[in-house]
Order: C-alpha cells, then structure tokens, then sequence
C-alpha cells in the first residue's frame, strides 16, 4: 500500500488516514490477540465447557 500526499493536499489528512489505519488494527488484531490471550488464561474444563458451548450455539470461538 502507498500513500501520496502532495503539497495541495488538506492539512491533517494523513492524520485522519492514520488514525483509521490504526483502529482497524486495533479491531482486527489487537484486540483478538488480547481475547486470545485472556481466554487461554482460563482453566482448561472452563475453556472446554465455552468451546462446547459456542459450537453447540453455532459459534466459532477457537479462531
């Protein structure tokens, strides 16, 4: 991806444009890295018991 801004472009566009870049990661990376990690931390019958549950309900919660 490239991004070209040249000097008639809006001041603060950039900003705008990275600040959206930057939530999308927060959306599609951060935080299901973070759930992740949290429900790993979880004990294993917990866990199994939420799998079952999820799959049961049509739900994928192993991604």
């Amino acid at each position: 991806m490239a991004l070209y801004l040249d000097a008639s472009s809006e001041a603060g566009i950039a900003d705008v444009i990275f600040s959206a870049i930057n939530e999308l990661v927060d959306e599609l990376i951060t935080k299901p890295a973070e759930a992740e990690r949290l429900f790993m931390q979880l004990p294993e019958g917990v866990r199994t018991a939420a799998e079952r549950k999820a799959k049961a309900a049509g739900e994928d919660i192993t991604k």
